[in-house]
């Protein structure tokens, strides 16, 4: 996709991630991962660098990398890949999480995130993708089963219905 350009978090992006952040603050996904809004921006990065790492101590926060999605100077979304973790929160939610904000949704970005994670995972080491979605997300299964994913199971993830898809190590 033209113009989307996927990159690590910088200092200068806090106005945009921040305001992101507050888009999704009423509904199940978030847009920073771990941030704590009693701490800031620059703390939120000191913890992103801990977990590329792999040197993070918080349960479920081991090595991961996180990358925003530009289009232009608009921040369109975020994907996260998670190379270890907890192996009960890797088989609930997967390797790879994205979320697009609501205004450029329908544009093919999540696509293109999640074929450029899967580029990124597998150089990371990981074969076969667990990418999960919530049942009732029919754009984010499609996204996924556009990326190659396989339906291989739903279940309750707090309550909530969820789609378990894998995507093949050769996709």
């Amino acid at each position: 996709m033209a113009g989307l350009i996927l990159r690590r978090f910088e200092p200068a992006d806090a106005s945009q991630a921040l305001e992101a952040e507050a888009e999704f603050a009423t509904g199940p996904d978030v847009f920073l991962p771990g941030f704590d809004e009693a701490s800031d921006f620059s703390s939120w990065l000191g913890k992103v660098d801990h977990v590329r790492a792999g040197c993070h101590e918080r349960v479920g926060w081991l090595r991961a990398e996180y990358l925003a999605a530009w289009v232009g100077d608009e921040l369109v979304g975020r994907i996260s890949v998670r190379f270890e973790g907890d192996p009960g929160l890797l088989e609930q939610v997967g390797h790879i999480g994205y979320v697009v904000r609501v205004h450029h949704r329908g544009r093919g970005y999540a696509t293109e995130m999640l074929r450029h994670a899967t580029v990124v995972a597998r150089e990371g080491g990981l074969g076969v993708l667990v990418v999960g979605c919530a049942e009732d997300n029919a754009a984010s299964a499609t996204v996924i089963e556009r990326c190659g994913g396989v339906l291989s199971s739903r279940f309750l993830h707090q309550g909530r219905p969820f789609r378990r898809y894998q995507i093949p190590a050769q996709s």
